[in-house]
């Protein structure tokens, strides 16, 4: 076993690739203690179009049977998040019109997922999961527990 401290800055395209491979790990960590297993992605992917999917089908009150299609999917290495028909079969899955997704993929999806981007900026966020409980931020699913607690100190029991 060894430990290595990582000295000096790191640009940032590379900080953010070793940021995602990192958090891959994470995920895997969680995912064998829930006796799950996730294969990481073969290349880190471009989920734009994926983003845009979630956005549209929010927007129609679906975005939990798209997003737990895409979710699910992704890390069975059964989904291509860049290509348009697997994300319009999904749209279509969950009882939405793929061609209306598409207009929306090639028409105002930039601007409301930048307005996304935006607002994550304007609220200090820069990780999922993150929650704000009365302007605390709490990033990260080990931290639930200290969510749960703040809430109960708040007077809100589940």
């Amino acid at each position: 076993m060894s430990i290595r401290k990582v000295y000096g800055p790191l640009d940032r395209e590379d900080a953010d690739r070793r940021k995602v491979r990192y958090l891959y790990l994470d995920a895997r960590r969680i995912a064998k203690e829930r006796g799950l297993v996730i294969d990481p992605p073969k290349k880190i992917f471009s989920a734009r179009l994926a983003f845009y999917g979630g956005l549209y089908a929010a927007k129609n009150r679906q975005f939990r049977p798209y997003s737990n299609r895409v979710f699910d999917r992704f890390w069975k290495q059964e989904l291509d998040v860049e290509s348009r028909d697997a994300i319009s079969a999904i749209v279509a899955e969950v009882g939405l019109d793929p061609a209306e997704f598409l207009r929306y993929a090639d028409s105002g999806a930039r601007a409301d997922l930048d307005a996304c981007f935006a607002e994550t900026d304007r609220d200090k966020v820069f990780g999922v999961p993150t929650f704000i409980v009365d302007g605390e931020p709490f990033w990260g699913e080990d931290r639930i527990e200290w969510v749960i607690r703040k809430l109960d100190a708040m007077g809100f029991r589940r």
